[in-house]
């Protein structure tokens, strides 16, 4: 029985590194899928690019921040890294009015509601 649970032991710590060692793998092929949609889609307002490996979902999202200098508007997507589908979108105005902001099938009526629902694709 000991040997049986020392085994155990091993099976689990080795299985766990290999885990670590796939989502290691994963996020830096994530992060090359944003450096190839930045390639394609480089931009000067381009604000800020973030990728993040979701395990959850198995997919590589992509946060872009664009500033538009001459109206000051700002726009956030979330992008499938590899599909380059568009997940989330909110698009602000100078003043805060929102001209469009929804993730997924579901509308936002603020900036804060848009960061709190594209939160579980960046974090998981």
């Amino acid at each position: 029985m000991k040997q049986f649970v020392v085994g155990l032991i091993l099976l689990f710590a080795v299985s766990g590194g290999a885990y670590a060692q796939s989502a290691l793998g994963l996020q830096e092929k994530c992060a090359e899928g944003a450096s190839e949609w930045l390639k394609d889609h480089s931009s000067e307002v381009i604000h800020g690019l973030r990728s993040h490996y979701n395990k959850k979902l198995d997919k590589c999202f992509i946060r872009v921040d664009y500033f538009f200098s001459e109206t000051e508007w700002q726009l956030v997507q979330l992008h499938d890294a590899f599909d380059w589908r568009l997940t989330g979108s909110c698009f602000q105005r100078k003043d805060g009015t929102l001209v469009g902001c929804y993730v997924g099938t579901k509308r936002c009526s603020s900036r804060t509601e848009f960061e709190a629902l594209i939160k579980p694709y960046m974090e998981e």
